[in-house]
């Protein structure tokens, strides 16, 4: 996980971290049967990201597993209800703040993001790259996060067998939950944004990586790709951030609401700039990584 090209983003301004450790925390409270904490953590990742929303699948699994038809012990799964309980506190927090609830979804209309199908995005990337312009940064940028999906899709399916059903299950979720929302608005460039990122969180998919990566061949293939890809994604991310500086605090500032419009937005602008700056500086411990494990590497 933390070779993987777009790793950098757990030290940048990002909520990778932290949910993440929300998640992990809750399938692991499952799978011991703590099911009061498997829904407090699972609550803490909902708010956090709607990606957490897709908790609720292991945790039906694993309470399914452990207690069958015994209608009495499967009570103590009501501690489900903690999870969309986060969710619906980041709503109610958006309504006092900003009169508007539902804020954070409406406002992935400013990144070119909409609710389709699962193969859109997919299908649009395909038709933004361009063999003769493979080498220039934009139908590369497609190439990358197409790859991305294509192999956590792998991943998925690779691990169906070899790991618990309930975190194969949460990984198709969560990474249906990424491919339904393209950014295929306004013709964009860039239809399957982020997914590279947002890919972070399946942590089964690592964990099934983990277990081909049994084989010496892969390991071998991983340990030697994956630092070196950090510094292709890092480049990306250089060029996505420079391309427009504050166009992300400027689509956003139009959809903050009504009350102390001025004020909200002077501050996310100043989040992205420290944004943009947190993601250079991760860019630079990237490739000083990089460098002492290749270095490493060689003398072994």
């Amino acid at each position: 996980l933390s070779l993987f090209p777009t790793a950098m983003f757990f030290f940048a301004g990002y909520s990778e971290s932290p949910f993440l450790l929300w998640s992990v925390l809750s399938v692991l409270a499952m799978r011991r049967r703590r099911w009061f904490w498997a829904g407090v953590w699972g609550c803490a990742a909902a708010a956090t990201r709607s990606q957490g929303l897709a908790l609720i699948v292991p945790f039906g699994i694993e309470c399914w597993l452990a207690y069958g038809r015994d209608w009495r012990q499967l009570l103590r799964g009501l501690w489900i209800g903690l999870i969309p309980i986060g969710w619906g506190g980041l709503a109610l927090f958006m309504r006092a703040q900003f009169d508007s609830p539902f804020l954070f979804i409406e406002s992935q209309r400013a990144w070119h993001r909409t609710t389709s199908w699962p193969w859109v995005g997919v299908w649009e990337t395909l038709q933004r790259i361009h063999p003769e312009r493979i080498a220039s940064a934009d139908p590369a940028h497609n190439l990358i996060e197409l790859a991305c999906v294509l192999l956590f899709g792998a991943l998925i399916a690779a691990g169906w067998r070899r790991i618990p059903l309930s975190y194969s299950c949460y990984a198709l979720t969560s990474f249906g939950l990424v491919l339904i929302n393209p950014a295929a608005l306004d013709h964009y460039y860039l239809p399957l944004m982020s997914s590279s990122r947002l890919c972070l969180s399946l942590f089964p998919c690592f964990i099934t990586l983990a277990l081909v990566g049994k084989h010496e061949w892969v390991d071998r293939l991983v340990t030697s790709l994956g630092p070196n890809l950090h510094d292709v994604a890092g480049k990306f991310t250089h060029h996505v951030t420079a391309r427009n500086p504050g166009w992300q605090a400027q689509n956003l500032s139009l959809r903050i609401g009504r009350r102390h419009r001025q004020h909200d937005a002077e501050q996310v602008c100043g989040r992205v700039a420290w944004n943009n700056t947190v993601t250079d500086r991760a860019l630079h411990f990237s490739l000083h990584l990089n460098f002492h494990f290749n270095l490493s590497r060689c003398r072994q």
